[in-house]
Parts: structure tokens; C-alpha cells; sequence
């Protein structure tokens, strides 16, 4: 079984990917296919998605490079495709397989676009809405008397007798016993603790002893910052206005004939640090399929998951085409990518020892 190789489409826009095939160039004449993903439960792509049956489907352009079949796949394919291995079918070339393993590619936006549940989509649940309570049970019921014993507990027991006339309501008759004097209150002798403590206090602060200031040493000046050299930028690169290197767009900086492929590296720098992440990936393939070493560690380690960064501009790594331009890089003379390459390996076969047959495979084809 084969392997091709799976790319954003250089001259479309997102939503397109081109498709290599090897040695399956006399398949040009009948270029249909059908897509096997092994780990969905539903493992064939069809026309509204994965489903169980095989379907066939059709590359919207194909070409031939040599002995390799060249096929560009619209958005209505690769939007049902994700960082995966997928199994290329071609029924007319004697129903020959290619593994594909498929790279992120940019989604065109379109409207009304349908979404295809797949493995791990959560599927929404109708919410049930509460029967309404009969109009006998939402009444609430009347307030219950207390019983007896409660009212009688609650309610105050009678007076033994009722005051006589002239009788004071505590039950001395007129003319008894002298009232008791009232106690005197506390409140004066409270108020003068409270002076007492004020002026105790007042008295400390005044007299307390104040600590003298040491001198403050005037702080050194620090040095200014040293500013950061950047990159210098071929002007054949810019074209005639003199655009800034963010600015450009990646076909037009490939279409200038006297900007070569290492002279991509300032301007994808630029266009990164602008955050224009798919302009600077297209320029940055380009070299690295011309041959430029430091092209294809940088290359490498957008894929890479260990420093992965989402969205800039993958949304999930990719460690076989990581493992891929590692090296790639590594033979061309790259010595900066000796050691992310290793430490990709130590990551892919810590993942292989817990049964991950990606990482197993990866490392089978990448570090013989």
C-alpha cells in the first residue's frame, strides 16, 4: 500500500487541497474514489457525509506530474475531513489504496452549510416541558386552624384577679409597703473610663518616639534596550510600489522571478508576526519543496505538538508530516533540527507505549 501526500491547494483559496498520488498517473483517465476512514463508525464518505454503504465521489480537477496523479478536492470533501489517516480507493486503477494522511486545511466559510454529525458530536436532546398541575392541585390548600392545645399555649393566661380601684397593677394595695428606690444608672461612670482611655492614648502618641527616615540611594539607570535586529528583506521581493513584506500575498512574492525561495524567510516572518498565518504557510511550503533547509525545520514545527500553537495556522498538530520535514531538514543540512526531531521521537514513542498506533507507525516510517 502506498502513501500520498495531502497540501493546501497553492493557487485556490481555503477549502481546497491537492492530493498526490504515486505512480497512479494512468488513473487520469478515470480519476473516481472513494474515502475509508477505519476508526468511524460510519467509515465511508459520501455525498451528505459519513456513512455505512461505499459511495463514489469525483476530484474537481485532476492532472499528472511525471508518474504521480495530481487531484485538487473542493470544499464539499474536505470539510468533512480532519487531522487524520485516511484509506484513497481507486476502483478504475484496480481498486488500488493509497494511505492519505490528511493536514489541516482552512475552511471556506458558505452558508446553510450542512453539518455532518460525527464521532464525539453531541446531539442535541428536546426538552420536555413540565405537565401543568390541575387547577384543583395548584389552589393552595386553606390555612388550618390550630388545634386546642396550641391555641391555649399561644394565647396568655388570665389573671388571677382584677385590680380593685386604687390597687397599683403590681397587687399593693394603696398605702402599703414604699416603693423600692431605682438602682442609679452606670452610664456616668462608663463615660469617664472613656476619657481616661482617650487621653491615655492621645498622651502616648504625642510622646512616642518618631524613626528617622534612612536616605533613599538613588537608583541606578538602567541601560537602554538593545534594539532587535530584523531580518533583512530582498527588495526584488516587494515589487515595484515598495510594499511592506506583511503586506504581500503569497502568490504575488512567489510570481517575482528575481525573489528566490530564501529570500521567503523575512517576509513569512513578517506576515506571522502581522498574523497573516496562511499567507506565510503557502510561502513557507513553496521553499521547502525548492530545497531551503531552515524552510523546512520551520515547516516542521508548525506541525509539531510539542510548542503547538492553535490557530496559527492549524487548529490540531500533525506529527507524521512534523516527523516528515524534521527530516527532510536533518538531510538537507539543517543542524536546528536535531534536537526538536528528538524530541518529537521521545513524544511518539511515549504515545506508542500506551497503544497509540499512529505514533507507532510514525515512527516506524520516520526512524528506521
Amino acid at each position: 500500500m502506498s502513501e500520498g501526500s495531502v497540501r493546501r491547494h497553492p493557487a485556490r483559496g481555503a477549502g481546497y487541497a491537492e492530493v498526490r498520488l504515486p505512480n497512479a498517473a494512468a488513473a487520469v483517465e478515470d480519476p473516481r474514489f472513494r474515502l475509508y476512514w477505519e476508526p468511524h463508525h460510519n467509515p465511508y464518505l459520501g455525498p451528505q457525509g459519513w456513512q455505512a454503504a461505499e459511495a463514489t465521489l469525483h476530484p474537481e480537477e485532476v492532472t499528472t506530474e511525471g508518474r504521480d496523479l495530481v487531484m485538487t478536492l473542493g470544499p464539499e470533501i474536505c470539510e468533512h475531513l480532519e487531522s487524520d489517516t485516511y484509506e484513497l480507493i481507486l476502483p478504475a486503477f484496480g481498486e488500488t489504496r493509497f494511505v492519505v494522511p490528511w493536514v489541516e486545511i482552512p475552511r471556506r466559510p458558505r452558508q446553510g452549510r450542512k453539518t455532518v454529525v460525527g464521532r464525539g458530536t453531541p446531539q442535541p436532546q428536546p426538552q420536555q416541558q413540565r405537565p401543568a398541575l390541575p387547577a384543583e392541585e395548584a389552589t393552595l390548600p386553606p390555612t388550618r386552624p390550630l388545634p386546642p392545645t396550641e391555641r391555649e399555649r399561644l394565647e396568655p393566661e388570665p389573671p388571677d384577679h382584677l385590680p380593685l380601684r386604687g390597687e397599683p397593677p403590681g397587687g399593693d394595695p394603696v398605702g402599703g409597703e414604699t416603693e423600692k428606690p431605682k438602682p442609679k444608672p452606670l452610664w456616668p461612670w462608663l463615660a469617664g473610663l472613656l476619657v481616661l482611655a482617650i487621653a491615655a492614648g492621645a498622651a502616648w502618641w504625642f510622646t512616642r518616639p518618631v524613626p528617622v527616615p534612612a536616605p533613599v540611594q538613588p537608583a541606578e539607570q538602567a541601560p537602554p534596550p538593545v534594539p532587535r535586529p530584523q531580518p533583512a528583506t530582498n527588495t526584488a521581493c516587494l515589487g515595484d510600489q515598495g510594499m511592506p513584506a506583511a503586506q504581500q500575498t503569497a502568490r504575488d512574492v512567489a510570481s517575482r522571478t528575481a525573489c528566490q525561495p530564501a529570500d521567503y524567510l523575512p517576509i513569512v516572518a513578517a506576515m506571522r508576526e502581522a498574523g497573516r498565518h496562511d499567507d506565510a504557510l503557502l510561502l513557507l511550503e513553496a521553499a521547502a519543496e525548492r530545497g531551503v533547509a531552515p524552510a523546512m525545520a520551520m515547516l516542521a514545527r508548525l506541525y509539531d505538538p510539542n510548542g503547538f500553537q492553535p490557530g496559527q495556522p492549524f487548529n490540531a498538530p500533525d506529527p507524521r508530516q512534523a516527523a516528515r520535514w524534521y527530516r527532510e531538514a536533518e538531510r538537507a543540512g539543517e543542524a536546528g533540527a536535531a534536537a526538536p526531531r528528538a524530541a518529537l521521537r521521545a513524544t511518539l514513542q511515549a504515545q506508542a507505549e500506551q497503544g497509540d498506533t499512529m505514533a507507532r507507525l510514525t515512527l516506524e516510517d520516520f526512524w528506521p
